[in-house]
């Protein structure tokens, strides 16, 4: 599991849970993205959650309380 709590996380986040509570821009890949701030990039999962989308997401399901992006689910 990744967790980060303040500021701005850059990169990659690889495991099998991630949970952000500020701003993420990068790459999330995990069964479980959780974003409680923005997130730019990429989120791919089994389920995306954030409250700010502001890139790509691909799951099965996707939430987010406001997008800028793409979401994509099958």
């Amino acid at each position: 599991m990744n967790h980060t709590t303040t500021g701005l996380s850059n990169g990659l986040q690889w495991g099998f849970a991630n949970y952000t509570e500020a701003e993420f821009k990068g790459l999330q890949i995990a069964a479980i993205n959780i974003n409680k701030g923005t997130a730019h990039g990429l989120q791919l999962g089994t389920v995306n959650y954030t409250e700010n989308a502001g890139g790509l997401q691909l799951a099965v399901v996707n939430f987010a309380r406001k997008t800028d992006g793409v979401r994509w689910e099958w």
